[in-house]
């Protein structure tokens, strides 16, 4: 038997991850009915909770978006003909490596 995993079609990918955030946004309301009550949410002020959530949102895309161009940075670094010290993020180590 071969360990090789046999090649997934890019819809087939995109079904499974969507998948997988659905599971995720289901776990977390399921979660959440039992740390907080099943409809504690009735009694909160949802723009209030939604801004703070928003905000929250705001700051993680930042986050993903930083991360996202050092890769781009660091894979084009990786790809040029440039001596390693001439590279832009020569020694570039990402945090618990």
């Amino acid at each position: 038997m071969s360990d090789e995993q046999p090649e997934m079609s890019l819809g087939n990918l995109v079904n499974m991850i969507s998948g997988e955030f659905d599971h995720l946004v289901i776990s977390r309301h399921n979660e959440g009915g039992v740390k907080y009550g099943a409809f504690s949410f009735m009694g909160k002020n949802m723009y209030e909770e939604a801004a703070a959530e928003l905000a929250d949102l705001c700051n993680y895309a930042r986050y993903a978006y930083i991360k996202l161009r050092l890769i781009e940075m660091q894979t084009a670094d990786l790809i040029s003909d440039a001596p390693a010290e001439q590279k832009l993020l020569h020694g570039f180590k990402p945090s618990g490596s």
